[in-house]
């Protein structure tokens, strides 16, 4: 930081410098405001207006002014994303055009279309959303391709597995979005909006998926209790999903416990060491499958891991975390699961060692790729994808269907069919029932001590 200047009103304008980027006519903007009642609290803004691409480093720039100018209520909410990033240049450490109008790389998205995109402060890591974009697509494109082509088939069970790529770049993704949302919301909130956002499309699903299972009974007690443990998304606790794909959301739904375990105790932001545990238990067991020679449930760890390395990223990202903590992680993480991984016995049939590991680095690869390029391209058609692709990850499990039940001589005719059947239904699902439930989640406002006594009072007899 090279000046700062006091301006009117409490404002005070910064002018950054140094590190291969600069921030010119930065704006820290200190409002108070009373109000009348003895119970209100002074309340602070902080708005912050930068004239490039923020980087990791630049919430340490902002703390140091705030400690130097501001008080400890303005670190904390700096802490708690009321820091606002705009950005002018194309990437980090470009500068704005002279006309103001945005570099040819950059787009203004609709605020409708970006509303549920995850966001550090207000800016939208458009990148995150064409990275699930293009997660979803591999993996459907892998499981339609492995029943149209033989040779894909045989590829996909010997060196490298797309679907299973995707699943790992799925979870990295998870790591990084989701203690962003949770770090800013109370528990409730947070529990009501994963629940409205994940449950009301996979019922749909399970619903349809029961309906056409060869083994439905319906007259059968054990049916119905299975389908009702289905419903809980914790199934591969103890038994197969009903549908396919559905066993990464029982590791899902663990992460979110892991993580309100984390925010009871204070230690959110912290939690992404618990990703050397899931690590170290993931070895383990890979050593118990050699001891025991069956197999094990290996991939509950390891996306678990996966998942606290995203953390650490976001953290980086945010500039909440020093990088060598972050790189730390990732070496190790990523070193344990390809020792351990090609180490492993070979008691799958269906993930030999080297279709593991080689599998696992790919889902790595495609997320630090778009990391990369994360300000270099739009991909407007993955940001689209990405917005459904919850819905489709789970829908193509059941259109898949029409290859499954293809002849040969119309399996491609059924790939078609089976591809579009999918997209349109996910679009369906998104638009109908995901974006209401969404909104209806975000409607819920936990009661307040504060709002709590107001009812209090408006029930007293006057």
């Amino acid at each position: 930081m090279d000046a700062v200047t006091p301006g009117p009103s409490g404002t005070r304008r910064a002018t950054f410098e140094g590190r291969g980027a600069f921030f010119e006519g930065t704006e820290l903007k200190l409002e108070a405001t009373h109000s009348h009642d003895d119970a209100a609290e002074e309340a602070h803004d902080v708005s912050v207006e930068l004239g490039a691409t923020f980087g990791a480093w630049v919430v340490p720039h902002l703390r140091r002014l705030l400690e130097k100018h501001g008080s400890s209520r303005l670190l904390h909410r700096v802490d708690h994303d009321f820091v606002r990033f705009v950005s002018h240049g194309s990437k980090f450490g470009t500068r704005p055009r002279a006309d103001g109008r945005p570099h040819k790389t950059q787009t203004r998205y609709d605020p409708l279309v970006t509303s549920s995109l995850p966001e550090i402060g207000n800016t939208r890591l458009v990148w995150i959303e064409w990275v699930r974009g293009i997660a979803a697509l591999v993996v459907v494109l892998s499981h339609f391709l492995d029943g149209v082509v033989p040779a894909f088939h045989d590829f996909s069970r010997e060196v490298f597995d797309p679907g299973r790529a995707g699943v790992v770049a799925f979870f990295l993704v998870s790591g990084f979005v989701i203690p962003l949302s949770y770090r800013r919301q109370s528990t409730n909130v947070f529990i009501v909006r994963r629940l409205t956002r994940l449950y009301p499309i996979y019922w749909i699903v399970l619903v349809v998926t029961a309906l056409l299972s060869a083994r439905a009974d319906w007259t059968s007690p054990a049916w119905w209790g299975e389908l009702l443990l289905n419903a809980t998304m914790l199934q591969q606790l103890f038994m197969a999903s009903m549908i396919t794909v559905a066993w990464t959301l029982t590791i899902e739904i663990i992460y979110y416990f892991q993580q309100i375990a984390a925010k009871t105790i204070r230690q959110l932001d912290r939690s992404w060491i618990v990703g050397y545990f899931w690590v170290a238990v993931f070895a383990g067991a890979v050593a118990a499958e050699r001891v025991l020679d069956r197999e094990l449930p290996i991939s509950f760890p390891m996306l678990l891991a996966v998942a606290c390395v995203g953390h650490a990223m976001s953290l980086s990202f945010g500039g909440l975390l020093a990088k060598k903590h972050t790189i730390t992680i990732t070496v190790v993480v990523t070193a344990t699961i390809v020792v351990a991984g090609l180490l492993r016995a070979d008691v799958d049939p269906l993930w030999p060692p080297l279709l593991y590991v080689v599998s696992f680095l790919g889902g790595i690869a495609l997320f630090g790729l778009a990391y990369l390029a994360r300000n270099r391209f739009e991909l407007r058609w993955a940001v689209w994808l990405g917005g459904i692709s919850y819905a489709l990850y789970l829908s193509h499990s059941v259109t898949g269907g029409f290859i499954r039940a293809a002849p040969d001589d119309l399996l491609w005719p059924a790939f078609l069919a089976a591809l579009s059947s999918a997209i349109l239904s996910a679009w369906l699902l998104h638009k109908y029932v995901e974006l209401p439930c969404i909104r209806w989640g975000r409607s819920y406002k936990p009661a307040t001590a504060a709002s709590r006594g107001v009812r209090r009072a408006a029930d007293e007899p006057r």
